[in-house]
């Protein structure tokens, strides 16, 4: 009887006592990166030894160029612990984290929402005669003045190739950058415009690609 006592209290072993569960707070955020002006939503469970439904959870953010996170809204955890927090929407590179406020006061890890900048593309002629100039041009939000800005043609295998490249200018009482570049157009060929944020604030944008159909 000694011998089937003790197993019994081997781990592992049926009727052994169930380990305690850590208490534990979870953060994601998705999407991310996000183009400027979208949304992600911030997400996860709390995991307590007790109580995880009807728990005050808080978004917390600190935004380039970081120190210093700043309280925002609160949420309450559902029966299973879980919580979302939705229409977040960073304005430049931001790092969210959330703050349990009752019970256990848990924090969890910081998670990093990249913010890439938004590019448009125009273009003055889309079916353009052979060797004929086209205008080029668009904007970036949010403004970023002197910014390299790389026009692509995509070859034949697939791969974007710089054939052209100018710089961002911030025209005076606008909330946005401009670009404008002329091209002379003898094939068809699909395009897209590339910017370089070159800082920690925003990513690189690229905008959506435009096909030339040359007749």
């Amino acid at each position: 009887m000694g011998i089937l006592a003790a197993a019994v209290m081997l781990p592992g072993v049926a009727g052994a006592a169930p380990k305690p569960r850590v208490p534990a707070l979870t953060a994601k955020a998705a999407p991310s990166p996000i183009v400027f002006g979208q949304s992600t939503v911030v997400s996860g469970r709390l995991s307590r030894t007790t109580k995880d439904g009807g728990q005050t959870i808080q978004l917390q953010s600190d935004p380039f160029p970081y120190g210093v996170f700043d309280a925002g809204r609160t949420t309450l955890t559902a029966a299973n612990g879980n919580y979302s927090f939705g229409s977040v929407r960073p304005d430049r590179n931001t790092l969210y984290r959330v703050h349990e406020a009752t019970g256990a006061l848990l924090t969890s890890a910081t998670v990093l929402v990249g913010v890439r900048l938004s590019v448009t593309f125009f273009v003055s002629d889309s079916t353009p005669r052979r060797g004929q100039r086209i205008h080029f041009s668009g904007s970036v939000r949010p403004p970023h003045g002197g910014k390299l800005v790389r026009i692509q043609r995509r070859d034949a295998r697939g791969v974007f190739r710089t054939v052209a490249t100018t710089r961002t200018v911030n025209p005076a009482g606008t909330t946005f950058s401009r670009y404008s570049k002329f091209l002379r157009i003898f094939r068809d060929g699909v395009y897209q415009v590339r910017v370089s944020a070159a800082d920690a604030d925003h990513y690189s944008g690229v905008s959506r690609t435009r096909f030339l159909n040359v007749p």
